[in-house]
């Protein structure tokens, strides 16, 4: 058995963010080091190992299968004393260190990042590293402290915390309806419709009404041209293309300058979920603690 060595625990941390960012410059740039550093120090585990653990190609670093069980094994392990040494460090004095946010692209542009700046304001020595992606693969994939989830929820050891359901509107150009908006879900189905597609599952996105007290979804039959980037969706409803059940934030400025309008506003149903998830708040470092409850504070108002 390998006796465990102090610079071990270092080298494994510097494994893993070689692992996350592919490569030793982007590692060496989150730990504030030089590249070289980084290099001596992977090649120093190797050599108390006497294992390889990494392949240098032109474009990027590959790990072997060595250095990725080294990871995985130790991954979960490191965040906890991390997680630990951050609690006691924060425990007095102002709030400082980094927080990984994530979200969904076009929310977290119109939604989020108010939210993150007032939050800064408030709080100028914590770094927010927000990441924005409308594929749940690229969330997962990497280390993150707090996610705003849209949507089901997956299996998952996380917290969540609902703040509300997404306002949903119903889209058109005035110059698609030509003065004659349709007064039933029935009537809207006529018209030509830009669809959705679910990032994660390419999947068609139905509408959600509200029929006759009754919640149902509606695929629209029409559908002229499709999108899985909700704001080129929105695009191609200014253009006049066709309409469109779009998230309201998305196109408030629209509806507010007239470019839109919104049809049949009592019949839309709700939206998506809105989600704040995270890990037990037992070794939560303040800084993130802090992040989450001013989402949880702040969303109920976006989601209204």
């Amino acid at each position: 058995m390998v006796t465990i060595d102090p610079t071990d625990l270092h080298a494994i941390q510097v494994l893993q963010r070689v692992h996350r960012h592919g490569g030793f410059a982007a590692a060496a740039r989150e730990l504030g080091l030089t590249r070289a550093a980084v290099s001596r120090t992977i090649v120093k585990l190797e050599q108390r190992l006497g294992a390889r653990l990494a392949r240098r190609t032109t474009r990027k670093v590959v790990l072997t299968e060595a250095a990725l069980s080294l990871v995985e094994r130790c991954g979960a392990p490191l965040e906890t004393l991390s997680a630990a040494l951050d609690a006691a460090r924060e425990k007095d004095g102002p709030l400082a260190g980094s927080v990984r946010l994530a979200g969904s692209s076009a929310f977290g542009r119109d939604v989020l990042v108010p939210i993150v700046l007032a939050f800064h304001r408030d709080n100028p020595g914590v770094r927010v590293e927000l990441t924005l992606s409308d594929r749940l693969d690229d969330l997962v994939a990497r280390p993150i402290d707090v996610t705003v989830r849209l949507g089901p929820l997956p299996e998952t050891s996380l917290v969540a915390r609902r703040v509300g359901s997404l306002p949903l509107v119903v889209a058109a150009s005035p110059r698609l309806l030509g003065g004659r908006a349709p007064r039933t879900v029935e009537e809207l189905l006529r018209l030509p419709a830009v669809g959705f597609r679910v990032p994660s599952t390419g999947q068609p996105w139905p509408w959600p009404f509200s029929i006759d007290g009754r919640a149902e979804l509606v695929a629209p039959s029409a559908c002229v041209l499709e999108s899985d980037s909700i704001d080129a969706v929105a695009a191609m409803v200014r253009a006049g293309v066709g309409v469109a059940v779009l998230p309201r934030h998305v196109v408030e400025g629209d509806l507010r300058a007239r470019r839109l309008v919104a049809l049949l506003p009592r019949k839309v149903g709700a939206g998506p979920a809105v989600h704040v998830c995270y890990g037990a708040r037992a070794l939560m470092p303040r800084r993130v603690r802090a992040l989450v409850d001013a989402l949880v504070q702040a969303l109920p108002a976006a989601c209204a």
